[in-house]
Parts: C-alpha cells; sequence; structure tokens
C-alpha cells in the first residue's frame, strides 16, 4: 500500500481489514497553554495546586506548574483523529476497549509542545463483524529531542575548536573540498564530519523553527535575532509543526549511519597506520564507534540530568541511558580486551612496548586508575546493582565514563607515538619537541580548560533560552 509522509497508508481506512500491524503514524503537534489546564481542572475538578498555584508550583522539583497527566492523555490520543484519512484507526471505530499500561514518565509544562507517535502492535478478530486493533502510543513533547541534538552540535563545536587549535591554520580545511582525494581517509573523515554538522544544524533549526516565528513579534534584539534566524518562515500552525516533525524523523535517520561512518573514520585514521603496531587493527574502527556511542549516551546523560529541570524531569530517560551506558561500556571492553590479545599474541616488540607503557609506564595510573578503575568498574558497579534505578547514582556513573574516556584515548595516542620508529632518533636529535615522553604544557592546559569552559557557557546559554517556546506566548494568544 501507498504510504504518506506521516507513515500511515494514504488512503482512507474505512474497516478493520482496511488496517496493518506495523503501521506507524505521526500526529500533529499541539502547544499545551494555560487555558488547557484551567479549562481542564474546571471540568475535571482537580485543582491540586501543582496544576493551578504559580507560587506552590516554583517550589516543587518541576519549578512550574505542570500539566495533568490525564490532560494529555487525552489531548494526546485526540491529536491521532487529526490526520483526515491518513488517521491509523478506520472510520468505523467504535470506542475504545481498553487500556492496557499508561506510564507518565516526565511532566508536560505550560507552553510545551507535544504530539503522538502510534503503531498497530495487535490485530484480533472477534467476529465477521468486529475486531480489536491494539495500538501502542507515546505522547512527547519537544524537550529531550532538542537537547540531544544541541548536545551533539556543541560537542562537535568543542571538538573542532580544539583541533583548530592544536593544529592550525583551521581554513585550509577547505583544501580536502577543493582537491578531493577519494583515497584519503582524513580526507573522508572531514566530508562525513562537514556533512554530519550540517545534518545537525537543520534538524536543530527544523525543531526550533516555529518558536523562532513566534519569536519575530518579541521586541528589540531579540525580534531581530528570531527574524534572522527564522529564515523567512512565518507560519505558527500545528500542521507547519507537524511538517517540520515529518522532516526532523529522515534526518535523524539519515544521521545514524552518518555519525556511524564519520566515528569509525576516526578509528580507521589510526587504524591503517601500519607503521605504528600499537594502533594498526581492523578492530579499531569499530573501538572508536562503541565508544563514541558509550560515551556519547554518557554525555547526554549528564546534560539531561543538569539542564531543562535535571534528573527530576529526566528520571525515566536517565534510567534508560544508564542501561545502554551499561550495555556500550561493556561491548567497547570486550573489543578492546580482544585487540589486546591479538596484538600480545603476535608479540610485535612496538606493540609490546607501547603495551608495557600504557599500563606500567609513566603514567600507568591513567590506564589502572582512569581507565579502568574510574571508567570500567566503578559505573559497571553502580548501573549494575539496584542503584541503576536511581537517576542520581546513573549521572554518577555516567560522569565515571566520561572521565574513564579520557584516559582511553590518552592511552591510545600517547603510548603508540612514544616509541621510536627508528631506534635512536631521539637521541640523535637534540631537539626538546623530538621525545619519547610527554606531558601536557600549561598552555595546553589552559586551553583545554578553556574549552572545557566553553563548553559549559554554551550549555548553560541552552539551559537558560531553550526550549524558547517557555519564554514566548503561544500561538494562540497572539492569535
Amino acid at each position: 500500500m501507498p504510504v504518506s509522509s506521516s507513515g500511515s497508508p494514504d488512503v482512507q481506512k474505512d474497516f478493520f481489514e482496511d488496517c496493518q500491524i506495523g503501521e506507524k503514524t505521526l500526529s500533529p503537534g499541539r502547544t499545551i497553554t494555560e487555558t488547557d489546564v484551567v479549562f481542564f481542572a474546571a471540568f475535571t475538578g482537580d485543582w491540586l495546586p501543582i496544576h493551578t498555584n504559580a507560587e506552590y508550583a516554583k517550589q516543587t522539583p518541576f519549578g512550574e506548574r505542570i500539566a495533568h497527566g490525564m490532560l494529555l492523555l487525552t489531548v494526546g490520543s485526540a491529536l491521532l483523529f487529526r490526520l483526515g484519512d491518513a488517521a491509523l484507526l478506520p472510520k468505523a471505530t467504535i470506542a475504545p476497549y481498553e487500556v492496557e499500561r499508561v506510564r507518565f514518565v516526565a511532566p508536560a509544562k505550560i507552553g510545551d509542545t507535544i504530539h503522538t507517535e502510534a503503531e498497530i502492535v495487535r490485530m484480533t478478530e472477534l467476529d465477521a463483524a468486529h475486531g480489536l486493533v491494539a495500538i501502542r502510543g507515546e505522547i512527547k513533547n519537544q524537550r529531550a529531542e532538542l537537547l540531544a541534538v544541541f548536545t551533539s552540535i556543541v560537542t562537535l563545536l568543542l571538538a573542532l575548536f580544539t583541533i583548530w587549535l592544536d593544529i592550525g591554520h583551521m581554513e585550509r580545511f577547505i583544501y580536502v573540498f577543493l582537491y578531493a582525494n577519494p583515497t584519503s581517509p582524513m580526507a573522508w573523515m572531514i566530508w562525513l564530519y562537514t556533512a554530519y554538522f550540517i545534518l545537525l544544524v537543520v534538524e536543530f533549526w527544523l525543531l526550533m523553527r516555529r518558536d523562532l516565528v513566534v519569536a519575530r513579534s518579541l521586541p528589540g534584539w531579540r525580534g531581530v535575532v528570531a527574524r534572522i534566524s527564522s529564515l523567512g518562515s512565518r507560519d505558527a500552525s500545528d500542521e507547519s509543526l507537524a511538517r517540520d516533525m515529518r522532516w526532523v524523523k529522515p534526518l535523524a535517520t539519515i544521521g545514524v549511519p552518518l555519525a556511524i561512518m564519520f566515528h569509525g573514520g576516526v578509528g580507521a585514521l589510526f587504524g591503517v597506520i601500519a607503521a605504528r603496531p600499537y594502533w594498526h587493527s581492523g578492530l579499531y574502527p569499530i573501538i572508536f564507534l562503541v565508544s563514541a556511542l558509550a560515551s556519547g549516551a554518557a554525555l547526554l546523560a549528564i546534560a539531561s540530568a543538569i539542564f531543562q529541570e535535571g534528573w527530576r524531569e529526566h528520571r525515566q530517560m536517565l534510567v534508560d541511558l544508564g542501561k545502554v551506558v551499561l550495555g556500550l561500556i561493556l561491548l567497547d571492553w570486550l573489543l578492546t580486551f580482544s585487540e589486546l590479545l591479538i596484538g600480545l599474541y603476535g608479540a610485535d616488540p612496538s606493540f609490546l612496548q607501547s603495551f608495557g607503557l600504557a599500563v606500567s609506564g609513566p603514567y600507568w595510573w591513567v590506564f589502572w586508575i582512569v581507565q579502568v578503575g574510574i571508567g570500567l568498574i566503578l559505573p559497571v558497579v553502580i548501573l549494575a546493582l539496584p542503584t541503576g534505578r536511581d537517576p542520581r547514582w546513573v549521572t554518577l556513573a555516567c560522569a565515571a565514563v566520561v572521565v574513564g574516556f579520557i584516559g582511553v584515548r590518552l592511552n591510545i595516542v600517547i603510548p603508540g607515538l612514544s616509541v621510536e620508529e627508528i631506534a635512536g632518533l631521539t637521541e640523535a636529535i637534540d631537539d626538546p619537541r623530538v621525545s619519547a615522553y610527554y606531558f601536557p604544557s600549561a598552555y595546553e592546559w589552559i586551553v583545554s580548560f578553556g574549552i572545557a569552559s566553553l563548553g559549559l557557557i554554551l550549555f548553560g546559554l541552552g539551559e537558560i533560552f531553550l526550549p524558547l517556546s517557555r519564554h514566548l506566548p503561544t500561538p494562540e494568544a497572539q492569535a
């Protein structure tokens, strides 16, 4: 059957037989307004202060009023029927039969825009005239996805800035495009990095577009910035938001293989250097990919625990991320251990010397304390025990994972470069820059702390301004 951009069959469904297991749909979005909350409280009699008393709500973990859970359930389910002929359920639908399981894992606040993602998971024919269609659905707001994309953009910018300060002449990256060399792993890494960064920026703009349109009417510099950033867009309707979301999903899907190729390409840069046996391994691209997934998930968990109302709002997401991080770091260490065993069995003198420097050299503590102790044992213990169900412990474990992967990178680069390619080279050349030993200079420490501080500033700006809907009048209020 042909499929519409919403993911549902692009034909009008009249009866049970027109449905198919596996059909998916994405509803239009709808902004939860103060009017919604007040009217729902009046209709139901649920005047709990967490929903209706702004001063009381400021003292709660949420920091402001939140919408009723049943209001979200009602609006979210009704959004599925605003798809017209592309609706998931047929016109012959009579009534809901039962709700098997409902979980309210995070609050929605006044000004949040929600949408519903649904899928037909089961169909049961009762008799010749009746049947049951089971739907699994998720009602989501814009916060988690926006935070994930924002985190990715900031970390990519920080990595790019670090490389620029370390190598210099960053403007020369354009040569990779002007004089393309498809046989160069470095060229492929830059192409993929650029493509991935552009995709994230486009995805971020789509997630922000409607808020930017609403912000065009703000006075002063904020309105000017919004008018420039909205790129001429003026449509703030629910239909335009649904259209944006339909674009976001394929972009996010395309981003997955791009990210896999990019991070795997970084590992390939090391793996193809035959002159460095410590790096020369076919497992390096896979190890780099898995470690990027693990450290990225850990960093997202930390950002979710600190920003945007922190762990109280993202409790379930943090617990789920903790499970993902646990699986990824165990897989990463399985691959790393396998790669080390292969190198040790091969007994290449250069590999053995690099490995010896990593585990018993001047920076042995980086391997045993930072990489193994903090980066592996501590998070595994926390996440595998009942503490893994507490978002605060999960955040601590993820912070340990990030610190551990800093040690991982040091133990990849420094021991691999410390072995002389030509015996006696460091003694033959009397220059402090030609040395088998390395310790960061004062300048490098200052730059590193400066870049980390820049990251905190950018995340802080994100905490203040994102999502913009918290600071804007809703489209309905403007109308």
